[in-house]
């Protein structure tokens, strides 16, 4: 009995220890991002107060020993959210990869889209589906509380972002929509039937290898490779040049600030360049289209070069595809073109803001091993601060245009 009672005491004792051990390094992760971030990031009280900042991690670490390490980390990226720069965030595997509801999503002019789904005895039920709620909530409510968890600075960011994250059981739980590893989800097709279906959370790296996609009737032109870096098509029925330009790097800023071995696996912009400025020598341009509706940014001066050559070279109509995945360098190129080229915005508004920061750079917390990015610059490109990029034409992808392989943009745009 008296042995018992001992190993009794030494697990309580064993158990406190590990718990107060691992609040100490928890305190010592929070400690390092209270000093570290406001040092290292450009102005990180711009929108955000020095006081309000701190009261919100000591209110943090009174809560930690009641609050697993995944909901200190999503506790964590909801105070640095409140800096309103979304290129600051805290990132760490431990969240990334917890256990996920079997789903793929996607946000249409409609609503809300199962593009994905991973469980064998329904996915043929749920593909092509819209989500309508989750456990009885309505999704618009569900979205609501889960944009605290981002830089929610406009619409577009939370229709990009939000798709990719609501799968997330550890983020359901955390804004109180779910409390146990199934929930109730509900759908409605196409022709307007609703119907409820229980979905189990499963591990992230089984719902990868049994994904299974929508797919619609056809494609657009306009989709026909997202893969690429950049690419380039003459249209000769259209006398059309087309550019879609999905991210803003290429062989030549990989040498310059990344790696050589990176750069080998990259396209030259030079040689894209001189393509683009042959064509317009060599054929019959009536319309030329920039599209970086899905370019999520990186390196601008190659694009804001491209604007200027293109300025100088051309003086017909010219369109800039904008959308909701356009962000950071970007929403830059996609201005530079408005002011050397005379671009007529076309798509949605973007993700990005005209001014913002940028120049991101990292740091790891030492315990957690979450890795903590901030902006080292801040580019002001307009007068005031528009939350987002706004187009001059706005046009928005319906599910059935999708389905039906119709890009609403390139069909306004062959219609000018």
């Amino acid at each position: 009995m008296k042995l018992t009672l001992l190993f009794f005491c030494l697990f309580l004792f064993s158990g406190s220890a590990c718990g107060q051990d691992r609040a100490a390094r928890w305190e010592e992760d929070i400690d390092l991002l209270e000093t570290e971030l406001p040092k290292r990031h450009n102005d990180f009280y711009r929108h955000y107060s020095e006081p309000d900042f701190h009261s919100a991690l000591d209110s943090l670490r009174t809560a930690l020993p009641g609050l697993e390490d995944w909901a200190v980390l999503l506790r964590l990226q909801e105070i640095i959210c409140r800096a309103g720069d979304s290129h600051t965030s805290v990132f760490s595997d431990v969240v990334s990869n917890g256990p996920v509801f079997p789903l793929s999503l996607y946000w249409f002019k409609e609503g809300l889209f199962v593009l994905g789904a991973s469980a064998v005895s329904s996915q043929d039920t749920l593909l092509g589906k819209q989500l309508l709620a989750i456990n009885g909530i309505p999704i618009e409510e569900v979205a609501a509380r889960a944009a605290r968890l981002l830089v929610a600075e406009n619409e577009s960011i939370v229709r990009h972002r939000l798709p990719n994250l609501l799968p997330s059981w550890y983020l359901l739980s955390y804004v109180g929509v779910v409390d146990g590893a199934s929930a109730i989800f509900t759908f409605q097709d196409t022709n307007g039937y609703t119907f409820n279906l229980p979905l189990e959370s499963v591990p992230l790296a089984s719902f990868k290898s049994a994904l299974v996609r929508y797919k619609p009737a056809s494609y657009a032109f306009s989709e026909r490779d997202n893969r690429s870096v950049f690419w380039r098509e003459y249209l000769e029925e259209e006398q059309c040049l087309y550019i879609r330009y999905n991210r803003c790097t290429s062989r030549e800023v990989e040498k310059k600030y990344g790696s050589k071995k990176r750069a080998k696996q990259q396209p030259s912009f030079e040689n894209f360049e001189k393509g683009i400025l042959s064509t317009l020598a060599e054929k019959p341009v009536h319309k030329l289209v920039f599209d970086v509706r899905n370019n999520p940014g990186g390196s601008s001066p190659q694009g804001a070069r491209l604007a200027r050559q293109i300025g100088q070279a051309y003086k017909g109509k010219v369109y800039a595809v904008i959308g909701r995945r356009t962000f950071s360098s970007a929403v830059l190129n996609t201005l530079d073109f408005q002011e050397h080229c005379g671009a007529t915005l076309v798509g949605e508004p973007t993700s990005g803001r005209p001014n913002h920061f940028g120049e991101v750079k990292t740091f790891e917390l030492p315990n957690s091993k979450a890795t903590v990015s901030y902006s080292t610059q801040y580019f002001k490109r307009v007068e005031g601060d528009p939350a987002t990029l706004e187009p001059d034409v706005r046009v928005e992808l319906s599910f059935n245009e999708f389905n039906r392989g119709v890009d609403p943009v390139w069909e306004y745009i062959k219609r000018q």
